[in-house]
């Protein structure tokens, strides 16, 4: 998804990323609370972006630590 950061500038902290250095990419898997933060300043292009979600996949990139803010998995009901 897509995030507008000065509309929803708090989420950028809850995605590892630190607030006013935009834009910036991060890949969330909420479903067992991991973040992983793209690092910001470096240029985003789709092949970067592309390359970033396949090191992800194959377990190249680990996951950030995860905010005192953010909620970790999810309960059911």
């Amino acid at each position: 998804m897509t995030v507008d950061a000065v509309e929803y500038a708090a989420m950028a902290e809850s995605l590892g990323l630190r607030p006013g250095i935009f834009p910036a990419l991060a890949v969330q898997n909420p479903s067992v609370g991991q973040v992983f933060p793209f690092e910001q300043g470096k240029k985003i292009t789709e092949q970067i972006v592309e390359t970033f979600v396949l090191d992800i996949v194959e377990g190249r990139v680990q996951p950030g630590p995860i905010s005192s803010r953010q909620e970790t998995g999810h309960t059911e009901l």
